[in-house]
């Protein structure tokens, strides 16, 4: 507990000397691609949006080979969850891609790489720490989406927690989507200052973060944890910032 407390205490120090931004892509809105799946032939990807996007937005996927996979708009969107799916064509011999999403809104586009392999693992819905099943149903923008914890449904007054089920409709099918509680590294249903150490000693190669784990310590959303991810979780548990 002494070590916990003394790290704990050195983070805390630098947050006196750094300042970092929450990972947001213009001054009203939030945007990210959560999810890439695929099945080898046709690819879906998953976004979460909270603000308004007034513009268009360009859906683009490029191979290594620089070969257009797959392009496209989509009309303004607002907060939500949301889903596309598109085939992988028969002109590129890459095995990674990259889907980049931008529009005027967007100071840079927000982009993820895949490989072009199958996959069964689940998708995940990321959200922030303490929303209740009522207040997720809005930022979803599906009061028709049912919350499971252990096969238990939950009501609109609980608090949703990591690894709990999500069952929503997509748009053109019924799906479930396990809930990743960004800071919530061990899983446990609350953001603490473990999780704050458990990404520290990550950082420095103490331990190896995967899975749901890393998706909920990737702070911002840049595909590694850092001391930076450290630093937001530990000022979150100590209320010094309001959300991750």
């Amino acid at each position: 507990m002494k070590r916990i407390l003394k790290i704990c205490s050195i983070i805390l120090c630098l947050s006196v000397i750094f300042s970092f931004s929450y990972n947001t892509l213009a001054d009203n809105f939030y945007f990210e691609i959560v999810e890439i799946s695929n099945d080898g032939k046709n690819v879906t990807v998953s976004c979460q949006c909270e603000g308004n996007i007034t513009s268009n937005l360009t859906i683009k996927c490029m191979g290594e080979d620089n070969s257009v996979i797959y392009i496209n708009e989509l009309s303004a969107i607002n907060y939500g969850y949301y889903e596309f799916s598109f085939p992988i064509l028969s002109n590129s011999n890459s095995q990674k891609y990259t889907v980049s999403i931008g529009g005027n809104n967007f100071t840079t586009p927000v982009s993820k790489s895949f490989y072009l392999i199958e996959t069964s693992s689940p998708q995940y819905i990321l959200v922030t720490a303490g929303k209740t099943v009522y207040e997720l149903k809005n930022i979803l923008k599906n009061n028709n989406a049912s919350f499971y914890r252990n096969g238990t449904l939950l009501s609109n007054n609980d608090v949703v927690k990591a690894l709990d089920t999500i069952s929503l409709f997509n748009g053109s099918k019924t799906v479930e989507r396990k809930v990743i509680v960004m800071g919530d590294i061990d899983l446990s249903g609350s953001v603490n200052a473990t999780d704050a150490l458990l990404a520290l000693q990550h950082n420095v190669g103490k331990i190896t973060i995967t899975g749901a784990s890393f998706k909920a310590g990737d702070i911002s959303r840049n595909g590694i944890i850092d001391s930076e991810c450290a630093l937001k979780i530990l000022q979150f548990t100590v209320k010094k910032i309001d959300r991750l």
